[in-house]
């Protein structure tokens, strides 16, 4: 039973990963501070996958999308309409509504490459 429970927790992660991409992304903040977390990261994984394209391909498009499935996954589980339901469609929509903005910055990064 803890490990469904666990597992159940593990879905939000993508969410919280979405929402520190759209926080952190200097696309739409201009903090140091925070702009210096995304570079951190992006460096990252950029030096573990050896290339920039993938990198940014990961962090751009692969977060969004998992978040986005996970987040359907888990308004579609909850069987009754309640408090955490309408979190969930909420987490849903919010996803859904920034995974095309993500893209087209994807693209635009990706472009840079060529």
């Amino acid at each position: 039973m803890k490990i469904k429970k666990y597992l159940f927790l593990t879905l939000h992660i993508p969410f919280v990963l979405l929402i520190w991409l759209f926080v952190t992304s200097p696309f739409f903040v201009h903090n140091n501070l925070l702009n210096s977390s995304f570079y951190f990261v992006f460096g990252t994984v950029e030096k573990i996958s050896n290339s920039g394209p993938l990198a940014t391909i990961l962090l751009l498009f692969v977060i969004p999308i998992v978040s986005l499935g996970s987040c359907l996954f888990l308004a579609i589980k909850e069987k009754q309409i309640n408090n955490k339901s309408v979190i969930y469609i909420m987490m849903t929509l919010i996803s859904a509504a920034v995974t095309p903005i993500f893209f087209v910055i994807m693209q635009i990064r990706l472009g840079n490459y060529l």
